[in-house]
């Protein structure tokens, strides 16, 4: 059950200002515009992105004389994984040796962690990728977190990185790359 909202959509409330003239006044855009950044802030904080912010997915709640902008559209936002604290970006700790290879769930590169020189692999993704993708994604990162076994990839970090609108997961390099390439690789040497 959701809140009910008595005003329109700003799309909505947008048009109609239009149309009558009647359009925002510096002070009521400033409030709302404040309103709606505490609101992403909020989401943000929780580690959602909603992917889909425009005004149709803001919704008008009159209160007394004032009217309240709430956001909705919830529907194609994604849970991403807490940030990892201890580093400012994935670019801060480690450095791309070269692409290892590319699907439809993003590209894998060869890093090496800057601390100990260390050799992982790196999926990157794209946030705004189509979201069922981005939904594989963080499960895939669920799932990998909790499995600890010598025969498993291992999961190393992962990170939500700002600046590249990425969600990357750090994992053990298996080095050898994967079994078809290997019997590839045997029977063209015979």
């Amino acid at each position: 059950m959701f809140e009910f909202c008595d005003a329109d959509t700003l799309n909505m409330e947008i048009r109609h200002r239009c149309k009558t003239n009647q359009y925002f006044t510096e002070t009521e855009l400033l409030t709302q515009f404040s309103y709606l950044c505490i609101a992403l802030k909020k989401i943000h904080d929780l580690g959602i992105v909603h992917r889909n912010l425009d005004s149709k997915s803001v919704l008008l709640q009159r209160s007394n004389a004032e009217i309240v902008p709430k956001l909705s559209g919830m529907e194609s936002a994604v849970q991403c994984p807490p940030i990892n604290e201890k580093a400012q970006t994935y670019g801060d700790k480690y450095i791309e040796e070269g692409q290892i290879g590319k699907g439809s769930f993003g590209t894998v590169y060869r890093v090496r962690r800057k601390r100990d020189k260390r050799l992982f692999a790196a999926k990157k993704i794209e946030l705004f990728a189509d979201p069922m993708i981005v939904k594989q994604t963080l499960q895939e990162h669920k799932i990998m977190k909790n499995l600890k076994h010598r025969n498993i990839v291992g999961y190393v970090e992962s990170f939500f990185d700002e600046a590249e609108d990425m969600f990357v997961i750090v994992m053990e390099c298996c080095e050898y790359g994967d079994f078809a390439k290997i019997i590839k690789r045997k029977k063209f040497l015979g």
